[in-house]
């Protein structure tokens, strides 16, 4: 759309004057021909009118134009006319996705990661191939699966295909929790010196939640209290209810259990932390080999 005119148009607004024929274009263009504006209506917003034209035009003309916000003139209920911003598709998305956690204990700058080659690589290890495939299957039938506990070397992914599983249930308005064990342990030791609500609404997010992630379990500094008063809490809830659960480690389930036993002096407890885990990914685990890919 040819936009030429924007310094007569701004002048025509100035005095009031009625827009020429040639001028019709504007008014018919598809994205002001549905708002049936008057002469009035077309002289007061002449200046959106031409923006969003050249908004539309731009797009059209580069796709991959970085605009994550369009001007759109729209008729309220009570039928005045309003200007505002709509997110392109890309942005709704994103705008969506982080509008569905709970908690998320990871970079705004990984909202975009999802389950795709364009996120996670063509080039991956065989490991990693079971590991996305069985998050593809459990996306395609969430109320009938179990979680799953993906375990491997530091650096090698785990945490980033969560994340990935993560967006793609807050892209499908899932409530997600996605927590890092350590930094909970941490915001909760925090909330000590806190009144109790605050402590007490991080434990209902992580009860609660659709699907919660709990990322590098074991890691959390032999934090005895955490596990005792906390993770019991939250798992058995989350067992009995029958609510997805994931968890990444460095450690495999077993090892794992052996660490907790001997921190927890071979108390009940440790056993009765692990079978709920084993319980919540029906003991489905998954080994992640390869080369740590930070440096």
């Amino acid at each position: 759309m040819d936009i030429k005119h924007l310094d007569i148009l701004k002048d025509m607004k100035s005095k009031g004057v009625a827009p020429p024929n040639e001028l019709e274009q504007y008014r018919n263009h598809p994205l002001v021909a549905g708002l049936n504006l008057t002469d009035k209506e077309f002289k007061q917003y002449l200046g959106v009118i031409l923006r969003m034209i050249k908004e539309q035009t731009d797009i059209e003309n580069n796709p991959a134009n970085n605009t994550y916000f369009y001007t759109r003139l729209v008729r309220n209920p009570k039928d005045k006319l309003e200007v505002v911003s709509v997110p392109n598709e890309k942005t709704y998305q994103l705008m969506n996705i982080k509008s569905h956690y709970l908690i998320r204990d990871f970079p705004e700058r990984l909202l975009n990661t999802l389950l795709n080659p364009e996120s996670i690589g063509k080039s991956i290890d065989v490991t990693k191939k079971r590991v996305i495939r069985y998050y593809l299957d459990v996306l395609k039938n969430p109320e009938q699966s179990k979680g799953a506990y993906v375990y491997g070397n530091v650096g090698i992914g785990k945490t980033y295909t969560s994340i990935a599983l993560a967006n793609e249930f807050a892209k499908r308005d899932y409530q997600v929790a996605f927590v890092n064990c350590a930094d909970i342990a941490y915001k909760l030791k925090l909330g000590f010196e806190q009144p109790n609500s605050v402590n007490n609404d991080l434990v209902n997010k992580m009860k609660e939640a659709n699907v919660l992630f709990l990322d590098d379990i074991g890691a959390e500094d032999e934090k005895v209290w955490f596990y005792n008063n906390y993770l019991m809490i939250i798992l058995n809830y989350r067992m009995d209810h029958n609510k997805l659960t994931f968890f990444t480690s460095n450690l495999s389930i077993d090892t794992f259990s052996t660490k907790l036993s001997n921190l927890m002096h071979k108390s009940f407890n440790a056993e009765r932390l692990v079978e709920r885990i084993r319980a919540l990914t029906k003991n489905q685990q998954f080994e992640i080999i390869g080369n740590n890919r930070r440096y």
